[in-house]
Formats: structure tokens, C-alpha cells, sequence
């Protein structure tokens, strides 16, 4: 693995508070989540600035990351039956479900037994502690973890470290450094990148929207600061409407961005944190008569989003392999205890981007279900169904 591509636990401990006032804290739990939206941006964020910015481009297969390099070296399924717990924030996106699937196949395939918590929501901390809590109870061998913000659950990580069980970070690095290593989705530079998508494509003017999901947690926060890192260096480009919905609902989507078309008409492009909310906006302009507005987000999660990326009404969407790198914790889960080794305490996992120039070969190469199982999109392999 390229050695550029690691992150140290003091890089990722560096800017504990850098937007701590974009963030709320869930007020059922005393102490482990008081500050756990506030800090949620901060680490993440300083994590996403040290890696290298890809530029958005067409690309080939061969331009894809190669996700099997993330393996543990020499890999073997075990001999003898371990059981791991697996804490997700939230399963209402297509790609959290996949990322559950990836837990699963993985289990099944080298005979894990297996427990998945679900939190409900990026907001629901206190429950999370909760679940992980439960989860220690039962003494796994290991436990993979994707929390809903990089704090809310390090004095539960501390616990599970006392009675030697190995904690694994999936795509939201936690601060403790009582981790066994975290793979880590690079928000913040993912935001810039649907940024600069929208500003290439609109000529580097005009006015858009910044919508997103997940408010509060850190999905919302630590991606609006990348794409405000990003507006910062395209001063014709006039954010005129923001809004941050609780949850990722096109429904909800399509009607802020109905509400912003009243005052500004003249809109050129529309940048959101998922596809799943970028659907509900092209669903707005076509409403609207307003067929040439671009728009960027993190995806896609459906087989009517992969049309959308094909016609260039979403002109890119950035992901992680969710479905992947589920499996290869699920791997790591089981490695780990019988004495392998990570790589470094944070392992960033370079993203895969689709545009309508690539969207085809993605799928007819099976990178696209990297990221989203045939199951979840409902077309592909063994569906009745292309995508």
C-alpha cells in the first residue's frame, strides 16, 4: 500500500475543534456524547486534508483503485468460528444497506458469526453507545465500527481495548487511539471535488444551490467544509440558497430546492453530499423547465440515479466502495486476532468517480457494485434487470 496514502494518529488527533460550532450533541448521553457532533467535522476533516486531491476526470477502469491492495497480506479464512459485532449509524441509503451486505458475505464466507447493530441515524449517538455497550457484553472477537461522529464512541473503544477486543474504524475514523486501525472515507476532499465538478461544467459563474443531508452529523458538516474550501477559490460562483436536511430524502430534497427556484430562477447548478438528494433537485428543475442546471453528489444509491449520472443531469458522483471495503473489515476482523498487523492507524480509501463518460464501464466491469450491491440497486447481476 502507498505509504503517501497513511495517516498517523497525531494527524488525525490535529484540529479537535476546527468546526465545532457546525455540529450539535445528542442530549440523552452524559458523557461520551455531549460534544459528539461538535468534534465530528474536526478530525475527519484534518484527516481528509492530508491526502492527495484527485482531479475530476473521465476515467477507465484501469484510473479505478484497486480495493484488493487493502487486503490483509496472505490472507486465510480461519480455521475456527469467531464471532464479530458490526455498529453502522444509520441503513436508510442504499449503500448502507450494501454495507451491511458486505459484512455479511464476508461473515458467510469465512465463517463468522455475526451481530450488526443499526443506530438508527447519524443523530442517534446516545443509542449508539448504547448498542456498542450491549456488544461488549458479549465478548466478541472483534467489532467494526462505523460511528456517528469520530468521538461518540471512544470511551467505549477504551472498554473494548481493557478486555483485548480489537476496535475497527469503517470510513469514519475515530479519534481514539485505542483503535486497531480505521479505513477512512475522505469527506472534506470529496466536497471539494462535487464543487469543482459543478464549476467546470457551469464555466466557473454562476449561482447555485448547496443542499445536503444528514444534518449535523458528519457526513453534512465535514463535507460542507470541503466544498466551502473549495467555493473559497471560485469567486464567481454565488451560493444564493444552503440547506441542511436531517435526513436523505429526495421528497425533501425537491422541495427545498422547488422553495429556491421562487427567488432565484437563474440557478446553474446544484451541489449536494448524495445523490439521493441531488435526484430530488434534478427532479425539481425538471419541473421547472430547467433542464441545463448540473449537479454533483456522493452515489449514486439507485438504478434511476445511474440514468441520471448517463444523461448528465447529475454531472458526477463520487463514492467509496461501501460494499468492498465492508468485506475486507470483515476479513481484517478475523486477521486481526489471529495476529496480523495493520498497515497504520488510519488508512484513507481513495474513491471511485463516475461520470456519464465512464458510468457504462463501470458497470460492465462490476466496479460500480463495489460500491452498491446488485440487490440494493435493484439491477446488474442476477436481477432482472441492467443497469
Amino acid at each position: 500500500m502507498d505509504s503517501k496514502k497513511l495517516w498517523t494518529a497525531p494527524a488525525l488527533l490535529a484540529i479537535t475543534a476546527l468546526v465545532a460550532s457546525g455540529c450539535g450533541s445528542s442530549s440523552s448521553d452524559s458523557s461520551t456524547a455531549a460534544s459528539t457532533q461538535a468534534a465530528a467535522a474536526a478530525d475527519t476533516t484534518a484527516a481528509a486534508a492530508a491526502t492527495t486531491t484527485a482531479t475530476t476526470k473521465s476515467a477507465s477502469v484501469a484510473d479505478f483503485p484497486d480495493y484488493d491492495s487493502f487486503a490483509p497480506p496472505n490472507f486465510v479464512k480461519p480455521t475456527k468460528q469467531l464471532n464479530v459485532a458490526a455498529l453502522i449509524a444509520d441503513t436508510s441509503l442504499p449503500l448502507q444497506k450494501s454495507m451491511v451486505q458486505g459484512w455479511q458475505d464476508g461473515a458467510k464466507e469465512y465463517g463468522v458469526k455475526l451481530t450488526v447493530y443499526d443506530a438508527g441515524g447519524f443523530q442517534n449517538s446516545a443509542r449508539q453507545v448504547s448498542q456498542m455497550e450491549t456488544a461488549i457484553g458479549t465478548n466478541p472477537d472483534a467489532m467494526i465500527i462505523l460511528p456517528t461522529s469520530p468521538v461518540s464512541l471512544n470511551a467505549q473503544i477504551a472498554q473494548a481495548k481493557a478486555k483485548g477486543i480489537p476496535v475497527i474504524g469503517e470510513l469514519i475514523p475515530p479519534t481514539s487511539t485505542d483503535m486497531a486501525f480505521s479505513f477512512a472515507e475522505p469527506l472534506a476532499d470529496n466536497g471539494e471535488k462535487l464543487v469543482n465538478a459543478v464549476s467546470e461544467k457551469i464555466g466557473g459563474k454562476g449561482k447555485v444551490f448547496l443542499i445536503n443531508g444528514g444534518a449535523g452529523g458528519a457526513p453534512d458538516v465535514v463535507t460542507t467544509t470541503g466544498m466551502k474550501k473549495a467555493l473559497a477559490a471560485h469567486p464567481d460562483i454565488e451560493v444564493v440558497f444552503e440547506k441542511h436536511l436531517a435526513s436523505f430524502d429526495p421528497a425533501g430534497a425537491q422541495q427545498a430546492a422547488e422553495n429556491a427556484l421562487v427567488k432565484n430562477p437563474d440557478v446553474a447548478g446544484v451541489i449536494t453530499n448524495s445523490t439521493t438528494i441531488a435526484q430530488g433537485a434534478t427532479a425539481a428543475m425538471k419541473q421547472a423547465g430547467k433542464n441545463d442546471v448540473v449537479v454533483s453528489g456522493i452515489g449514486p444509491d439507485t438504478a434511476q440515479q445511474i440514468e441520471e449520472i448517463r444523461s448528465g443531469k447529475i454531472a458526477v458522483a463520487i463514492t467509496e466502495p461501501f460494499y468492498k471495503i465492508s468485506k475486507l473489515l470483515m476479513q481484517w476482523a478475523v486477521a486481526i486476532p489471529g495476529g496480523a498487523k495493520p498497515p497504520a492507524m488510519v488508512v484513507p480509501v481513495e474513491p471511485m468517480v463516475f461520470t456519464p463518460d465512464n458510468i457504462d464501464e463501470a458497470i460492465s466491469s462490476g466496479k460500480l457494485f463495489d460500491q452498491l450491491t446488485p440487490t440494493a440497486l435493484g439491477c446488474g447481476p442476477g436481477q432482472s434487470k441492467e443497469c
